[in-house]
């Protein structure tokens, strides 16, 4: 939830209507039952391909993220912690 009130604020902040935005997040929502099954399952089994992500990749990420965050003035604070823990372990 915290991932979704931010990017309405940056919605906003590129005057774009929350009503736009939700339409999209549905969608999100809709496939991370299978996306956390899958994950769950490869971690059970030991797995840990990052042949889709990785840890560098989602530093990278939050990077443009907070990017964008500051450029609109918006708080960063939290988003710059869990870079913190994406630098530490990539």
């Amino acid at each position: 939830m915290t991932g979704y009130i931010h990017a309405l604020a940056i919605a906003r902040a590129e005057n774009i209507a929350a009503s736009d935005l939700a339409r999209y997040a549905h969608n999100f929502i809709r496939i991370m039952p299978d996306i956390m099954t899958y994950n769950a399952s490869d971690l059970d089994r030991g797995i840990y391909p990052g042949n889709s992500s990785s840890l560098r990749s989602d530093a990278a990420s939050m990077e443009h993220i907070i990017h964008a965050a500051e450029f609109h003035g918006l708080d960063s604070s939290i988003l710059h912690e869990a870079n913190v823990y994406y630098s530490k372990s990539s």
